[in-house]
C-alpha cells in the first residue's frame, strides 16, 4: 500500500546562492529533502508540513520565541549527556522542566521522534524554525564521529555568543527607534492640543497664516476628522505594506541591491559588515572544530548568512578553491572588508590552523561590534535629540509667527 503523500512548504538555496521557495508532495519530510537535493540540487534551509492553522495555533504563533531558550537547551543538554544520562531521557527531563510554550512543543517533538528511532539531527531537522543548518550540521557530524558531548559543548558556547551578538545589534537600533517614536508622539500631541487652541483665533481675526502653520493646522484637522481611518484603516494598510515588502525582499535581486545599499551608508554600513563578519567567524569556528570540511562550513553559513554581501564573497571563495586557490581569495579585494579578516583567514588556510584563526577573528569582531555600537549610538544620539528639538521648535514657530502677525494687526 502506497504511503499517503503530504504537502510540504520548503525554502532552500540553489548552487548559485539564490533562495528558492515552493511546495512539494512526499510521504515524509526526509523523502522531500532527499528529492529536492537530488533533483533540484537545493540545500534546504527550512521545510514544514503545509496545513491550515487552527485559531489556537494562530494565536500561539503571535507569541514571540525567546532565542535564549536555545542557549539553555544546548547548555543543559551538554551537562546531562556529559554526566552519562542517555539522550532520550535527557530530552524528557528538559521537556518536563521547560516553561516556554514554544520550546516545550519542540522538546516534545524531539522526544517523540527519538523514541521512534530517528537520529537526533533528523529530529532537529523537523523543527527548522528553531534549529538552523549550523545546529543540524554539527550534530550530524557528531553522530557519525561519536563526539556528541563535545558538539553540544560547542553548540552551547556558539549559541550563547550568537545570542549576545544579536542582542548588541538589536540594542544599536532600539534606542534610535524609541527616540523617533517619542518625537512623532510629541508632534501629534502638540498638533492636537496646542494648535487647536489658536486655530479659531486665527480664522476669526483673518490673520495671514504662513504655509507651515497652514500645513500643521490641516494635518491636525485631518487627524481629528478622520480618526477612524487612522485607527482602523492605517494599521491594516501598514500590515499589507509590510507583507508586500517582505515578499519583495524575498526576491534575490531585490534583497541583494538592498544589502549592498546598506553597506554604502557611512558608519552604519561598517557596523553591519562587522556584525556579519563576527557571525561568519563565530559560525565557521564552531563548524570547523566539529570536523566539517571548510567548503561544507561555507555552504552551511551561506544558507544562514543574512546578507548577500557575504554570500557573494563565500561563493567567490569556493570557486577560487576549485580553481586551485584559497577560500580567502574570495574576500580579497571586496570593498569594505577589513584586511585583517582576509589575512587571518588566509593564514589559517596556509598554516592549517583554521580553527585557531577563526576563533581569534570571532573574538576580535565581537569586540568590534561592541565598539561600533557605542560609536554609532554616540553619533546618532545628538542627531536624534536635535531632531526632537526641531519638531518642538517647528510647532512653536507655527504658532508664534501668526501670533506676531495678529498682535501687529491689533496695534
Amino acid at each position: 500500500m502506497a504511503s499517503k503523500k503530504v504537502q510540504f512548504l520548503y525554502e532552500g538555496v540553489d548552487p548559485n546562492g539564490n533562495r528558492i521557495k515552493g511546495v512539494i508532495e512526499s510521504p515524509t519530510v526526509q523523502d522531500a529533502v532527499q528529492k529536492l537535493h537530488q533533483e533540484a540540487h537545493l540545500f534546504i534551509v527550512r521545510i514544514d508540513e503545509k496545513r491550515r492553522d487552527t485559531p489556537k495555533e494562530f494565536l500561539f504563533k503571535l507569541i514571540p520565541f525567546n532565542r535564549k531558550e536555545l542557549c539553555y537547551f544546548f547548555r543543559q543538554l551538554s551537562v546531562i549527556v556529559n554526566s552519562g544520562i542517555p539522550l532520550l531521557r535527557g530530552i524528557r527531563i528538559l521537556h518536563d522542566q521547560n516553561q516556554d510554550i514554544h520550546f516545550k512543543k519542540v522538546l516534545f517533538g524531539l522526544y517523540r521522534d527519538l523514541s521512534r528511532g530517528t537520529t537526533f539531527s533528523a529530529a532537529m531537522a523537523h523543527h527548522r524554525k528553531y534549529f538552523s543548518n549550523t545546529h543540524i550540521g554539527m550534530i550530524l557530524v557528531a553522530e557519525k564521529s561519536g563526539g556528541l558531548p563535545e558538539a553540544l559543548d560547542l553548540l552551547a558556547e556558539y549559541e550563547e555568543r550568537e545570542t549576545a551578538l544579536r542582542a548588541k545589534a538589536k540594542a544599536a537600533t532600539t534606542y534610535p527607534l524609541v527616540l523617533l517614536i517619542v518625537s512623532l508622539a510629541v508632534l501629534i500631541y502638540l498638533t492636537q492640543t496646542v494648535l487647536p487652541l489658536f486655530q479659531e483665533l486665527f480664522l476669526q481675526s483673518d490673520v495671514k497664516v504662513p504655509l507651515l502653520t497652514g500645513l500643521l493646522l490641516n494635518a491636525s484637522m485631518a487627524i481629528r476628522a478622520y480618526w477612524p481611518f487612522w485607527i482602523v484603516v492605517l494599521p491594516v494598510l501598514s500590515f499589507f505594506l509590510a507583507k508586500f515588502l517582505k515578499r519583495w525582499l524575498q526576491e534575490p535581486e531585490h534583497r541583494k541591491k538592498l544589502d549592498y545599499l546598506f553597506l554604502r551608508i557611512p558608519k552604519i554600513g561598517a557596523f553591519l559588515l562587522k556584525y556579519h563578519l563576527a557571525r561568519l567567524a563565530l559560525t565557521l569556528s564552531a563548524l570547523v572544530r566539529t570536523g566539517i570540511p571548510l567548503v561544507g562550513c561555507m555552504n552551511i553559513f551561506a544558507s544562514v548568512a543574512g546578507t548577500w554581501v557575504l554570500v557573494d564573497a563565500i561563493r567567490d571563495g569556493i570557486q577560487s578553491l576549485h580553481d586551485g586557490g584559497y577560500i580567502s581569495d574570495g574576500f580579497r579585494g571586496k570593498k569594505g572588508f577589513p584586511p585583517l579578516f582576509v589575512q587571518m583567514l588566509s593564514l589559517g588556510e596556509e598554516s592549517g590552523t583554521m580553527p585557531v584563526s577563526l576563533a581569534k577573528l570571532a573574538s576580535y569582531f565581537e569586540e568590534e561590534v561592541e565598539h561600533g555600537m557605542t560609536q554609532l549610538l554616540t553619533l546618532l544620539e545628538p542627531l536624534l535629540l536635535l531632531f526632537m528639538g526641531a519638531v518642538v521648535v517647528l510647532v512653536l514657530l507655527s504658532v508664534m509667527i501668526p501670533m506676531g502677525n495678529f498682535i501687529s494687526k491689533m496695534q
